[in-house]
């Protein structure tokens, strides 16, 4: 279970901010 949820913050920390370099681009 600690391994899921390591994987979904990095999915959030990575995926946000890509998310608004995406849209903001």
């Amino acid at each position: 279970m600690f391994n899921f949820f390591v994987e979904l913050t990095m999915y959030v920390i990575v995926c946000q901010p890509l998310g608004v370099l995406w849209k903001g681009g």
